[in-house]
């Protein structure tokens, strides 16, 4: 199943990997992809989980994400944001943060996987149009 939902040449790039990061916030698009990931893959996915403290429940969802990776046998990476961002930009803080934390786990030989839903393009473009990029 999981082979037929992932474009075979990404697939073939993360079997080819030592370890696949997952980008996982615990939503439903990083949640099907880490399910899938790990059933074609199993024991070389881990998922990275960055609580950018924006929201009252940041916390419970990284306690979700740990929950989901821990019954999935999963291992789970997390970090919380030291500071708060500023309102100006959040958006854009949040991103850095989030991909700094990223690249400084996934070392040579592995891959980092993301997951976006439509609804997630739509957004990114009318942000980006919104800001003139």
């Amino acid at each position: 199943m999981a082979s037929s939902m992932l474009d075979s040449t990404q697939l073939q790039l993360m079997r080819d990997s030592s370890r696949v990061w997952v980008g996982f916030s615990g939503g439903l698009d990083s949640s099907l992809l880490l399910h899938l990931l790990n059933e074609a893959i199993p024991g070389r996915v881990a998922a990275l989980h960055y609580n950018h403290r924006i929201s009252p429940q940041s916390d419970s969802w990284q306690a979700h994400c740990q929950a989901i990776c821990d019954s999935l046998d999963v291992p789970f990476t997390s970090a919380r944001a030291e500071k708060k961002f500023s309102p100006s930009d959040l958006e854009q803080q949040a991103r850095d943060a989030r991909y700094r934390f990223f690249f400084s786990h996934v070392q040579a030989g592995e891959c980092l996987a993301l997951a976006h839903h439509a609804d997630d393009q739509v957004e990114t473009l009318f942000l980006r149009l919104m800001r003139g990029s």
